[in-house]
């Protein structure tokens, strides 16, 4: 008898709340933990954050740019262009460490060739790469950063051309000036990254952190150097299954110390990444094709010193910009 009571009592409890509930909107009522579709007046229901945007500039987005460039020399009379581009950012790019470890994706665009109004300047190309500032964040930027350069004039040419290039891309506008350089080797030629990867160097853009495999520590590229292949003969030379296209003025580091490319013989030994000297086994001249580029790379170096100015090319250490502009000065003042 007291078991039916207290049966009864519990069913008519049951029956009051769910008549109170049914005089709340059912939007209103609380989930009843356990019970699917029963609501309990009083409840809290859990806060979802918002989804936070994406960086807009994902690859497949589309992108305009407008590249002014100005060439100024004391002798030469001025010349300029105006290069626009309009497209979707690829989705072959790759992703990198920027300024304070943010991500950046970076990539290289095909090279142009560039027709100067007077054409001052013979073989003048352009080597454009989009990066993405902040790629992972909402707040990321667009960047277009461009190389230009030609294979018309010599080291030993003693000009003062200068080379002022400004680039307009999602309402920035950013120029950079440099002077006319001779580049160094092949634009797919692999460079050793901090991050221990490889990557060709006509994907590398200033900023980037290579590695330096004699005093085993990162650097920081200052600046990315490149023209065609015009006019030039190059120098593939190598030892076992690594072998590099230079041009002739490119120093590489032999047990003899640093020599010209167009100097090597099978005589020689190259030093490897590995840190290991290695007799040169191939070394083969050919002629430089006017459809390819050829880079060459101006590290940051915090303390002078032949060795602050090196990197892995191939497998192969090699000499950085710095380094062949002094080779070539003292090559040019034994005349």
């Amino acid at each position: 008898m007291k078991i039916d009571l207290l049966a009864a009592f519990l069913l008519a409890a049951s029956l009051a709340t769910t008549a109170g509930l049914a005089q709340v909107p059912a939007a209103q009522r609380p989930p009843v933990p356990g019970v699917p579709g029963v609501q309990v007046p009083g409840a809290q229901r859990p806060q979802v954050a918002p989804p936070q945007p994406a960086c807009p500039y994902q690859p497949g987005a589309v992108y305009s740019a407008e590249i002014r460039i100005a060439v100024k020399d004391a002798e030469t009379p001025a010349d300029s262009a105006v290069v626009r581009l309009n497209g979707r950012i690829p989705p072959q790019g790759r992703t990198a460490a920027g300024e304070r470890g943010a991500a950046r994706y970076i990539v290289a665009l095909p090279a142009m060739p560039v027709q100067l109004e007077k054409n001052t300047l013979k073989h003048f190309n352009i080597a454009p790469r989009i990066v993405v500032e902040n790629a992972d964040s909402p707040q990321c930027q667009l960047r277009l950063e461009s190389t230009v350069g030609e294979r018309g004039w010599a080291l030993d040419k003693q000009t003062d051309f200068t080379i002022e290039t400004t680039v307009m891309i999602a309402g920035r506008q950013e120029t950079t000036r440099s002077s006319m350089f001779v580049s160094c080797f092949d634009e797919d030629s692999p460079i050793l990254m901090a991050s221990g990867e490889s990557v060709r160097v006509k994907e590398l853009i200033a900023g980037d952190i290579i590695w330096n495999p004699v005093l085993k520590r990162a650097s920081r590229v200052s600046e990315v150097i490149q023209g065609t292949e015009a006019d030039e003969t190059l120098y593939r030379i190598g030892y076992g299954g690594s072998a590099v296209l230079f041009t002739g003025q490119h120093p590489i580091f032999t047990r003899n110390g640093l020599r010209p490319a167009s100097k090597l013989t099978r005589e020689d030994f190259v030093l490897g990444e590995d840190g290991a000297f290695h007799p040169v086994s191939v070394l083969e001249v050919k002629t430089g094709d006017p459809s390819r580029l050829v880079y060459n790379l101006k590290l940051e170096a915090p303390d002078a010193g032949t060795t602050a100015h090196l990197l892995s090319v191939g497998g192969i250490v090699a000499g950085d910009f710095t380094l062949q502009q002094d080779m070539r000065a003292e090559e040019i003042s034994r005349r």
